[in-house]
């Protein structure tokens, strides 16, 4: 717990594994007495929901447990559904979709609910929570809490969870906490009564009935204070005092005992049980990701459909007035270099559609922009011709579809990815084809093309 930028979030990442070689880090992230990989005993329930918005409630949490879950059994998939849907207030919004830009869904509360029942399905050893109280009132974050509490005790695993200042019986739920300020401890260690015992030592008064984490947040928060130094002053005082106090020397003692009795306990004793890296074999995970991604889009108007309507629109537009003749051979050449980069361009960074799915809807965004286009603009006639253009679109749209799949996965903020493949495309529209080198040769009277990339430019042999 602590203030806005106390470093809660900054913690949770380090601890979890996602912050990679990014800064510096110092010390040790041990599981059971042994640096092992984190993320692949652990969830992580971000702050910010990643959900299908055209996904119901019970679609999305079925989903989940079919790639969470072991089992095979289509009754026992439909109970564990039914279990997590009660187990947080999502029995009446179950057949309401999430919701996006364009469909009305369930409230922020109930998307947060939703998002960590979807990372609990697979009931890790590990659970870290970013702020999952976020948007809920005091009743949900306690039953929200609790429910989590409660698996945790039943599955044997740990939750770790930031937390923006909790109700007292929200509080009660917890057994350890760790205060931070600014990127300093100011207190780790129990939190019924404990706490209100040590900050009393530093000069820091608890009322009697009062919620200790609103006392001690108020403290701690030196960020309205107006005097820098003063500020500075009040947390390195706090910091200090932590460490030379006598619950730090405590708190590294059983760490230290927790840390003998498992090495003690030997490598067998001491593996973690169910971490494995999947669940379900290469090819399930196919099969399930295959059958999602279709669902998606046919539900997802935005996905697919609204291209199409798009896409077809703009081969009237682009084509309408071109008269047969030689004077626009010209206007040929730069309708067929535009319908090629503006239906790449098009494609948006929200594409994720896996590639058994999106190739059949990549192939009709090309026929529904080819066919009226191809005869208006009046290219060759006869039908190999055609689909000749249509496959040539086709695979231009593949590429390019790909290839924003690609960026978006490096890059996952949004404006970020949206600037490098605009980039990408005004790079490719503005070559032309011109680092590619065209090789002609021509054995027994038949001429072949041979293209690819040099590093000295165009070339012709």
């Amino acid at each position: 717990m602590g203030p806005s930028g106390a470093g809660k979030s900054t913690f949770l990442d380090v601890i979890a594994g996602r912050k990679g070689n990014a800064g510096v880090l110092h010390g040790q992230v041990l599981l059971n007495g042994t640096e092992r990989p984190m993320k692949k005993y652990s969830s992580y329930v971000t702050q910010d929901d990643s959900l299908i918005g055209c996904f119901t409630v019970r679609e999305t949490i079925r989903y989940a447990v079919e790639m969470g879950q072991p089992t095979t059994s289509k009754k026992v998939r439909d109970e564990k559904v039914h279990e997590l849907l009660t187990q947080f207030g999502l029995m009446k919004c179950a057949d309401s979709p999430v919701g996006d830009l364009i469909i009305s869904g369930i409230s922020g509360g109930e998307k947060r609910r939703l998002s960590i029942a979807v990372q609990l399905v697979k009931e890790p050893k590990i659970i870290f929570l970013d702020e999952p109280t976020t948007g809920l009132d005091s009743a949900a974050s306690f039953r929200v809490m609790e429910s989590i509490r409660d698996m945790a005790r039943r599955r044997n695993c740990t939750v770790v969870c930031s937390i923006h200042q909790p109700s007292p019986s929200t509080y009660a739920l917890f057994d350890q906490v760790l205060f931070l300020a600014r990127g300093n401890t100011v207190y780790y260690g129990p939190n019924k009564g404990p706490e209100a015992a040590y900050f009393k030592t530093v000069g820091l008064e608890i009322p009697v009935h009062s919620n200790i984490p609103d006392v001690v947040l108020d403290n701690i928060n030196v960020d309205f204070l107006g005097d820098e130094s003063l500020a500075n002053s009040h947390i390195d005082h706090l910091s200090k005092a932590w460490s030379n106090s006598n619950g730090r020397v405590e708190s590294i003692s059983a760490f230290e005992s927790s840390l003998k009795l498992v090495n003690k306990a030997g490598d067998g004793q001491g593996m973690i049980v169910g971490g494995g890296d999947y669940i379900h074999s290469f090819g399930k995970q196919i099969e399930i990701l295959t059958r999602r991604n279709l669902h998606n889009a046919l539900k997802n108007i935005l996905l697919f459909w609204a291209r199409i309507g798009l896409y077809a629109s703009m081969s009237v537009l682009m084509e309408l007035g071109m008269p047969t003749n030689q004077n626009t051979v010209q206007d040929r050449f730069s309708a067929i270099f535009f319908a090629i980069a503006f239906l790449a361009f098009i494609v948006g960074a929200y594409v994720i559609a896996n590639t058994l799915v999106s190739l059949p809807f990549i192939f009709i965004i090309a026929v529904s922009f080819a066919t009226p286009a191809y005869w208006m603009m009046g290219l060759n006639a006869g039908a190999s011709n055609f689909f000749i253009f249509i496959t040539y679109l086709w695979l231009a749209l593949y590429v390019a579809e790909s290839f924003v799949v690609l960026i978006s996965a490096m890059f996952p903020i949004f404006v970020a990815a949206l600037t490098l493949v605009s980039f990408f495309n005004g790079l490719e529209m503005v070559l032309k084809g011109s680092l590619s080198a065209v090789i002609i040769f021509q054995p027994s009277g038949s001429t072949f093309f041979i293209t690819g990339t040099t590093k000295s430019g165009r070339g012709r042999h």
